[in-house]
């Protein structure tokens, strides 16, 4: 690999790793403090909700702009308009304050997550392409193994007024250490055509099922940022317990994140179906639990399956569409995903409400069988 790219690439894992720490520290218990609001479960939902509109309408549009501008800078930009939102908490004393400000944390991930997809897809060598979406998904999960825990030592010792003001700090420098680095070292493709996107040489039919993965993908992040740390709370668990709940999560998605070129070794199709089929079973497995050693389980084994999905999906999309285009597809992606998270916490909540919130869970593995006849429909991983 270029050394130049190569240590694009490092400082970006660095960035996302900072930008997730802090998502993992203040989001993750975000629910525990609705509740200690008085919200109920369709508040939660709610909350989640609203973060997930702008990846909706938002992702596409920066796609298609990513392909035309630097996307370093729009990188730099999305993590550092993370932290006011995470600032503006502190001073929350109502359920629609926080849905307010959730509403611009979500303007900002619609800018950051497909960023730093593209940047990462952009940097990566064809033969190394599994590997380096292996690692980024790593950087990613590594900062919500550190921060559940780290959030809830904070809220428990301190309080959640210190957790919010920790993670704008780390992620402003985040930002600050991207526009330091990799604002100064990437180089972006040069642009030969016009700026009007050719929808027809993105190869949407070719893409479609791995897109449409995303979706049911999306639906089980969410409900399990926004809604499981509630209902763990629920049954009686404080903060730093929750914390180590979600933990095993990360845990295990970053083992199988750095582990994936082996996984991928039986087929592409086989370890999508094999991701779907298992996600199936342990989140029917986790409705039926209680306690805290058969919660860290059930999670552990459902952070396997997922943790598959997201690498294999980004690897994927880069082999589909010329280079030039890669922006407008991966925003593609990340309206899917978003779609996902908008749906996910609304429809979690009501579930929740409306019937028994471990049926949530239920549902969610129901859903997520959908994921093994769209693995059918993928063709063939390139070499």
């Amino acid at each position: 690999m270029d050394e130049q790219k190569n240590r694009v690439l490092l400082f970006t894992y660095t960035s996302i790793f900072l930008s997730s720490l802090s998502f993992g520290t203040g989001i993750v218990l975000l629910p525990v403090f609705i509740q200690g609001l008085g919200g109920s479960y369709v508040d939660m939902g709610l909350v989640g909700a609203v973060r997930g509109i702008p990846m909706v309408f938002l992702v596409l549009f920066i796609g298609y702009l990513a392909d035309r501008v630097n996307r370093s800078t729009l990188f730099i930009v999305s993590l550092l308009l993370n932290a006011p939102p995470f600032i503006a908490l502190i001073f929350a004393t109502e359920i629609y304050q926080i849905i307010i400000i959730q509403i611009f944390q979500g303007i900002a991930n619609a800018i950051l997550f497909p960023a730093s997809d593209i940047l990462i897809a952009d940097l990566a060598p064809k033969k190394e392409r599994i590997k380096v979406m292996g690692r980024y998904e790593g950087s990613i999960i590594s900062g919500f193994l550190v921060g559940p825990i780290l959030g809830g030592i904070i809220v428990d010792f301190f309080s959640f007024e210190a957790l919010f003001l920790t993670s704008g700090i780390i992620t402003l420098v985040g930002g600050i250490l991207a526009w330091g680095t990799i604002g100064r070292s990437y180089i972006p493709p040069i642009r030969k055509e016009d700026l009007i996107v050719k929808f027809s040489k993105l190869n949407i039919i070719r893409i479609l099922p791995v897109i449409l993965v995303m979706l049911p993908y999306g639906v089980v992040i969410a409900v399990l940022i926004s809604i499981f740390p509630g209902y763990v709370s629920n049954l009686g668990f404080v903060p730093m317990q929750v914390g180590f709940i979600l933990t095993t999560l990360s845990f295990s998605r970053i083992i199988i994140c750095f582990n994936i070129e082996k996984v991928m070794k039986i087929g592409v199709r086989r370890v999508i179906a094999m991701a779907g089929s298992g996600l199936t079973i342990s989140l029917i497995f986790l409705s039926f639990q209680q306690g805290i050693i058969g919660l860290s389980i059930a999670v552990f084994i459902v952070g396997i399956f997922s943790g598959i999905l997201f690498p294999v999906v980004l690897a994927f999309i880069p082999q589909r569409v010329p280079r030039k285009n890669i922006g407008t597809a991966m925003g593609l992606l990340s309206a899917s995903h978003g779609l996902g998270s908008l749906i996910g916490p609304i429809g979690g909540g009501i579930i929740a409400v409306l019937w028994a919130p471990n049926v949530v869970y239920i549902a969610l593995g129901l859903l997520t069988i959908i994921i093994i006849p769209l693995s059918l429909t993928w063709g063939k991983q390139e070499k």
